[in-house]
């Protein structure tokens, strides 16, 4: 019996949902190196709620940012910063807002609260390109 997949408009092969699940991996990986080289100092990963997730929560120039990572091998459904939508940026506050409820007796001291993207995208020679954006909502 064949496995299920889904084409990769890219490269015309099979993509099984666990090669999907690794490129996040990958591309969460790839983040917090960028970010920790940046001063990043991580609290928690992959945050989880019963209403949701939040990727990498840390403290970056003394705020607590709460950062979403997404990753795109192609642009051709649009870009990984344009997939999220309003329902997403609701989510990902309410699971910020019970990260500090849930933790506000160890959280260090910090100087406002920040909600960031990092976007990782694999181009056509199959380098990530990764891109910051700050204060993205």
């Amino acid at each position: 019996m064949a496995e299920k997949g889904w084409k990769d408009a890219s490269s015309k092969r099979q993509v099984r949902p666990d090669d999907r699940r690794a490129f996040g991996w990958e591309a969460e990986a790839l983040a917090l190196r960028y970010l920790e080289a940046k001063g990043f100092r991580l609290l928690d990963h992959n945050y989880r709620t019963s209403f949701g997730e939040i990727d990498l929560i840390g403290l970056l120039d003394g705020r607590m940012v709460f950062v979403e990572v997404r990753a795109r091998r192609s642009d051709r459904f649009g870009t990984a910063k344009e997939s999220i939508s309003e329902k997403k940026i609701r989510t990902l506050r309410r699971v910020a807002l019970s990260f500090l409820h849930t933790n506000s007796k160890r959280l260090p001291v910090h100087d406002g609260l920040r909600f960031d993207v990092i976007t990782v995208f694999r181009d056509q020679h199959g380098q990530h390109v990764i891109e910051h954006f700050p204060a993205a909502f």
